[in-house]
């Protein structure tokens, strides 16, 4: 990112923190790529409010992340899927053995634990619909959502572009960049 700088501010902070204390000015983008999922749904909506309340008119929002299906027993498929993806991986020495304990913690609590109540930094996935809606709360009045499905992981890297209106600070428009002013 150096080389866009001064146009660049790159801020790294847990997402719950006050992250937008420091920036420099009002941005005219917010970028999150697979991390938003790891948040509780109330921490997710007060995040989307606060990522609203710190954009500039025409200010975009990118949420590259992942989203689950509504239906439960396609949601658990894809879940399990991933799972024996991941342990055909670790058994084929693709992944590191400082890493198997913590993949073998996500697929108890994702797989086998299916259905109980997660916490924040757990995969707290949620659907599409209810993603827009913390939009809606937030202030957004529009979104946009593109399916780009992966083979390695389908269904779960469903991506989810939102975007902040030109011009007003309450208005959303489906899009990939900001307005030009």
């Amino acid at each position: 990112l150096a080389e866009f700088t001064p146009r660049v501010t790159l801020l790294q902070h847990r997402l719950q923190e006050d992250w937008e204390m420091g920036l420099p000015e009002a941005p005219q983008a917010i970028v999150s790529m697979s991390a938003i999922h790891h948040l509780e749904p109330g921490e997710k909506s007060a995040l989307y409010s606060r990522c609203f309340q710190s954009l500039a008119p025409g200010g975009l929002l990118l949420n590259g992340d992942e989203v689950r299906p509504a239906d439960e027993t396609e949601y658990r498929a894809e879940l399990t899927t991933w799972a024996d993806h991941m342990r055909r991986e670790m058994s084929g020495g693709s992944i590191p053995p400082a890493f198997h304990d913590a993949l073998h913690g996500w697929i108890d609590r994702n797989v086998t634990r299916f259905g109980q109540p997660k916490k924040s930094g757990d995969d707290c996935h949620e659907t599409i619909e209810a993603q827009l809606e913390y939009f809606r709360i937030a202030g957004f009045t529009t979104a946009d959502c593109q399916d780009g499905g992966t083979a390695a992981r389908p269904g779960l890297d469903r991506r989810v572009r939102r975007r902040h209106a030109s011009g007003s600070p309450r208005v959303a428009h489906a899009g990939t960049a900001p307005a030009t002013r």
